[in-house]
């Protein structure tokens, strides 16, 4: 809060005091107390940070999950769609932990962007997100959401960090449904 905030709340109270009240003297001066509510605690912060490839064709989600992220302690890469996510991938020094990508990307999807991630970096984790509802994606992606770790937009900060939490305490970096070969991927293998 500004001071100029300040300034006003208080000039609001003189005010109230001055229409409510009957005895008021302006020599004598005023108190009071201000009380300004605190954002709650975050409940965890991940001991597991690490580097993120972060993948949406929408800016504003990048730029908000990417801050949510940065918070958490996470090294943020990011990209609109899946050419621009290959390109940070391949010049990347360093090792990229997990790969959070919308399904629904233009040209290649989210799913073939993993496959392709996975042929060269096998110990990659991946987190799918969409708008649209497993039953609207299965048919057209050829894909088995089954144990694949999949987040419905829209969510809560909240639900996001809980479900990457979930993935990153997984055993495995990703289902044996999800082969980083190209084909139809199920949930039997």
């Amino acid at each position: 809060m500004v001071i100029r905030d300040v300034e006003l709340l208080a000039c609001v109270a003189v005010g109230m005091l001055q229409n409510h009240s009957r005895y008021f003297t302006e020599p004598s001066g005023w108190s009071g107390h201000l009380y300004f509510t605190r954002p709650a605690l975050v409940s965890y912060m991940p001991e597991n940070t690490g580097t993120i490839l972060l993948v949406d064709d929408e800016k504003l989600a990048r730029r908000v999950l990417g801050q949510l992220l940065t918070f958490h302690g996470y090294h943020v890469l990011d990209a609109e769609d899946y050419y621009t996510a290959l390109q940070a991938a391949e010049s990347h020094d360093g090792q990229i932990d997990i790969l959070i990508t919308d399904i629904s990307l233009p040209g290649l999807n989210g799913c073939e962007l993993a496959r392709k991630l996975l042929q060269y970096r096998p110990a990659l984790r991946v987190l799918f997100m969409s708008g649209c509802t497993g039953a609207e994606i299965c048919p057209y992606y050829g894909i088995d959401l089954g144990d694949l770790h999949f987040l419905p937009k829209p969510f809560s900060p909240a639900e996001f960090m809980d479900r990457l939490q979930v993935l990153v305490e997984a055993a495995e970096p990703y289902p044996a449904s999800f082969s980083p070969m190209p084909g139809t991927i199920s949930a039997g293998g």
